[in-house]
């Protein structure tokens, strides 16, 4: 009896001395989901990106990155390599691989990498997607993080004093995105776009970006390969540092400016111009000076030239947050010009319980800056704009011109008030009080979820959270019909 004693301590002994494995190492989980964050995003000049986090706490063992194993291609690496240096308040080790182009399979720890497909056909498309408040139900102090987006929100900060309380329900119930990840992932997606604004409260810090963005988007970064698109809560002075440490696929891993240079990514035959809009503030043009509106013009019609040289000869599908043709209610009192479009919708806002007098708002366009910096390099080089900025659905085209935009930021944030379900043959003026764009379709819907989109941007499905199809729309130069 006392010889199988012996084994047993001595059993307990080299178990409890091995050393501590990353989770990659140990396998993922049933599905084949890594179990650290795990994710394959898309770069300029054909990059193929492997990114790996693994957190570095009091009693991490384990400061090295994992080997990766890459089947196909021209000497594909073995090992994964840190990226850094990290920000102040990201306590992980951020482990990098460039896969090659040509390869067949990637994995790490046994769990296999999703690599980009020859021919595209499903691009899910999510954007805004954090929450304003705890997220993990622990009772967290959260400052949340995001301008009014309405007068309704205006006044709930000022009858709360601006203060700390959160402005979002962060349950499942309020805030849908693992679900929406979740749904999203089962389309079997070839591409997944996130049009920007990842993070919804003040600290920019590992554990926040984990909380709101990696551990409910989970099963939708190990479905299919990545395009990160930067959003304005992404500047230097809030998420900026997390943001090109994190997702920027570019060399450099540290903030440098809030106007970064634009960059072209092919996927599956089609071309994606990113654009940096995080910086361009004057959403409607009344909003901001005429200084800080000419000072935001002169830089972004650098940018968008800069697009320009990239696609040219050819078209891109023109992805920036911040849409360049899209549409949002004013919040002013001046009458609606002659033929404008109007969002009859608003007339039901109250103010401190008491019903306003009802009157459609004018529709106006948004960015004002982003809309003159593409005219003014010429147009015609993007075949659709996708965003989001706006925390609803959005999806407008233009008689004559120009192109067609997508809005897709209802993926998890507080929804905002959005635009009517359908409008057509309206104006929708642009914020100088002299000229119009003349608007062909408008189709909004404001509910929590997704979009998946196909190569062409002919053809867009709307889903709500829960995986049901909202609506399924027909898209042309032009115009477009949803049913």
């Amino acid at each position: 009896m006392k010889k199988p004693m012996i084994l047993r301590w001595i059993s307990l002994v080299i178990v409890f001395s091995l050393p501590a494995l990353p989770a990659s190492a140990k396998g993922g989980s049933k599905a084949g989901t890594p179990a650290l964050p795990t994710w394959v995003e898309l770069g300029e000049s054909g990059a193929i990106l492997a990114r790996q986090v693994i957190p570095l706490g009091p009693s991490a063992m384990v400061k090295t990155c994992p080997a990766i194993q890459i089947t196909g291609g021209s000497n594909p690496p073995t090992k994964m390599t840190p990226r850094g240096p990290a920000p102040t308040g990201f306590p992980v080790l951020l482990c990098e691989a460039v896969i090659p182009s040509g390869a067949t399979s990637a994995s790490i720890g046994g769990v296999p990498l999703p690599l980009p497909k020859a021919t595209i056909k499903h691009i899910v498309v999510i954007g805004d997607t954090g929450c304003k408040g705890d997220v993990t139900g622990t009772g967290k102090k959260i400052e949340p993080l995001e301008e009014p987006e309405n007068e309704e929100e205006a006044e709930e900060a000022e009858a709360s004093g601006g203060s700390k309380k959160a402005k979002q329900d962060c349950t499942k119930k309020g805030w849908p995105f693992k679900a929406v990840a979740k749904s999203a992932a089962g389309t079997t997606p070839d591409l997944v776009i996130h049009v920007g604004d990842y993070v919804y409260v003040k600290d920019d810090t590992w554990e926040m970006w984990n909380d709101q963005f990696f551990a409910p988007a989970k099963k939708l970064l190990a479905a299919a390969p990545w395009i990160f698109v930067r959003g304005n809560h992404e500047i230097c002075k809030l998420h900026g540092a997390g943001f090109f440490f994190l997702l920027d696929p570019r060399a450099g891993s540290s903030c440098p400016s809030d106007n970064s240079a634009p960059y072209l990514v092919n996927a599956g035959g089609t071309n994606f111009a990113v654009m940096d809009s995080a910086g361009a503030s004057c959403d409607l043009y009344p909003s901001c000076s005429s200084t800080e509106y000419q000072q935001q013009l002169t830089t972004w019609n650098s940018l968008f030239q800069a697009a320009e040289k990239l696609v040219q000869p050819g078209s891109a599908v023109l992805l920036t947050h911040r849409p360049v043709f899209g549409a949002k209610a004013t919040t002013s009192s001046s009458p609606a010009p002659s033929g404008a479009c109007l969002d009859s919708s608003s007339a039901k806002s109250k103010t401190k319980g008491k019903a306003k007098s009802a009157s459609s708002k004018t529709l106006m366009a948004l960015n004002s800056v982003l809309q003159s910096a593409y005219q003014n390099s010429g147009g015609g080089w993007a075949s659709t704009v996708v965003s989001g900025h706006v925390h609803t659905f959005e999806l407008i085209t233009y008689t004559g011109g120009p192109l067609p935009q997508i809005i897709v930021g209802d993926s998890g944030v507080k929804l905002s008030s959005g635009t009517p379900p359908s409008l057509s043959n309206c104006n929708l003026w642009t914020g100088n009080g002299s000229t119009s764009l003349s608007l062909s379709t408008l189709n909004g819907l404001k509910q929590f979820g997704y979009g998946v989109l196909n190569s062409k941007g002919s053809k867009l499905d709307v889903f709500l959270s829960d995986g049901a199809r909202a609506l399924k729309c027909d898209i042309s130069a032009t115009s477009a019909s949803c049913k």
